[in-house]
């Protein structure tokens, strides 16, 4: 599957005809909590900033890791079934195939057959 086609960013005259064709279905309260929001003309907290490594996560002993919903078996062979459609993809997946519905393909992204791999 190939990507989008490229286009060119639009215009400031095509962004300004956008803005003003969203803006006029505002209320006045809502046109100023945009102008407010993002104008940023009210100065509000500033996210903290961290350094270093993130903490490490803590699991609580004893307790199970939760299983996956469905696990395919079949997918070291390389096919997966993805809404009642199997399709052999190969291993590792091909991962941009023309013949299936991008809806399959997001499913493919997704990884949730990674979890029937030992």
């Amino acid at each position: 599957m190939s990507g989008p086609a490229s286009r060119p960013p639009p215009s400031p005259l095509a962004r300004a005809g956008r803005f003003l064709r969203t803006v006029r279905h505002l209320r006045p309260r809502q046109l100023a909590f945009q102008l407010l929001h993002y104008g940023r003309l009210r100065p509000g907290p500033r996210p903290r900033q961290f350094a270093g490594p993130a903490p490490p996560v803590r699991w609580p002993p004893g307790r199970a890791f939760p299983a996956p919903a469905a696990a395919q078996p079949s997918a070291l062979a390389g096919v997966l079934t993805f809404q009642n459609r199997p399709a052999k993809i190969g291993f590792p997946p091909d991962w941009n195939r023309n013949d299936l519905p991008r809806h399959w393909l997001y499913h493919l992204h997704y990884h949730e057959y990674l979890w029937g791999l030992p």
